[in-house]
């Protein structure tokens, strides 16, 4: 039996509001489950640890370790307390323990580390004591800090650390990423799409209405600003193809009240702020909408950094993605994307564009990206190569 010990911060939205968390990752859960379910089908169990937290509020609230059962994953837990530094401990400590003990199972284990986090520095110490398989999932490259700062120190002490202690090499979210470390062996995952339910909800593009999704966080170095930009000269300029478009915004971020005060516009694009979603009120929201934006600015801070998961998410929905050429964007999508070439407003109107007045070709690039990342992400090869790299042959 292999067994897959996924150490992270995933949360379902049950845990999230029960603990009255505002700070997590909807996407990297998500992708986290997406991967557990795909090792799944390659005869992993996998099991995911979690320390369940988010910024503590000072409120003295506390929350027991929980077991959930999470789209068929199991999912454990870690105390919760919104006390600051006490909480911070007992993540630190509860998710070693627990790891400790669920090292105890039989079978062939191997930890994956999401990330080289704080959090995770004790379990990954007791995982190498244990003499278990240790590999770093690196999702989040860093932002160089200026050298000899505290906070440099602190990239440089957990890269030392995390690299030094993971014996089975390294999951990179991009081939950027491997810059950023030294580890050997490697293997690019850009994460998991199921397309099989996409021939069952047909989208209709011939209906003059095109809706368009910009989510998770809605902030400047993510495009929203360029996106605000965009709309206003729209209804500014009173362009009659934009009429035909309905951008719908979720997530959170600092953006978010300025798109507030786009909606209800009498003319032009029409916008709709939905703010914090449910797992499945965002899918449903994915059932409705043409096209995905994934606009991270292409000479931003965080171009290289990692690689957008919602491209696969929603190329693998069956949407048409509009998208900077960040990452390894284009080595996933190639053909089946629309690609927005600069961070100023009108080449992102010009894609618009594009996808307003040919809705036709815009349908077809759009399949043309879905086909692309069932070929790389498809949930039954993608298991397979995983487990093949997180349990690899003897020698």
């Amino acid at each position: 039996m292999r067994r897959l010990l996924y150490i992270c911060n995933a949360l379902d939205d049950e845990t999230r509001l029960q603990r009255g968390i505002h700070t997590d990752s909807p996407a990297a859960s998500r992708k986290i489950l997406a991967t557990c379910a795909a090792l799944r089908n390659a005869g992993v169990r996998a099991t995911v640890l979690s320390t369940g937290r988010g910024r503590a509020d000072s409120s003295w609230r506390y929350f027991p370790a929980a077991v959930r059962r999470v789209q068929g994953m199991p999912v454990i837990y870690m105390p919760f307390t919104h006390v600051r530094i006490v909480s911070e401990l007992i993540s630190l400590f509860a998710l070693a323990w627990f790891a400790f003990k669920l090292n105890r199972r039989k079978g062939e284990k191997t930890f994956l580390f999401y990330n080289r986090t704080v959090a995770y520095t004790a379990t990954i110490m007791v995982a190498a004591l244990l003499h278990v398989r240790r590999v770093l999932d690196l999702e989040d490259g860093y932002i160089r800090p200026p050298r000899w700062t505290p906070a440099w120190g602190l990239t440089c002490l957990k890269a030392w650390l995390f690299d030094g202690l993971s014996n089975g090499g390294v999951l990179l979210a991009n081939s950027a990423l491997g810059q950023q470390t030294a580890l050997q062996p490697r293997l690019c995952f850009y994460g998991v799409a199921d397309v099989a339910d996409i021939a069952a909800q047909p989208r209709d593009w011939r209906s003059g209405r095109i809706n368009l999704l910009l989510g998770g966080t809605v902030a400047e170095d993510t495009g929203a600003k360029g996106l605000i930009e965009a709309i206003e000269r729209l209804r500014d300029d009173a362009v009659i193809w934009g009429e035909k478009l309905t951008f719908f915004i979720s997530g959170k971020g600092d953006c978010i009240d300025a798109f507030r005060r786009l909606e209800g516009g009498r003319s032009g694009p029409q916008v709709h702020v939905m703010g914090r979603l449910t797992d499945d009120e965002y899918d449903r929201l994915l059932q409705r909408c043409h096209v995905g934006l994934a606009l991270k600015q292409n000479r931003g801070a965080l171009a290289d950094t990692t690689f957008p998961s919602k491209v696969v998410e929603m190329a693998g929905a069956g949407l048409l993605v509009v998208t900077t050429r960040i990452s390894d964007v284009d080595k996933v999508l190639r053909d089946g994307a629309i690609y927005v070439e600069s961070d100023d407003s009108g080449a992102l109107l010009d894609a618009l564009r594009q996808v307003a007045e040919a809705p036709v070709r815009a349908e077809q690039i759009a399949e043309i990206g879905t086909a692309e990342v069932a070929r790389l992400c498809d949930v039954r090869e993608a298991g397979r190569t995983l487990a093949e790299f997180l349990f690899p042959a003897p020698r």
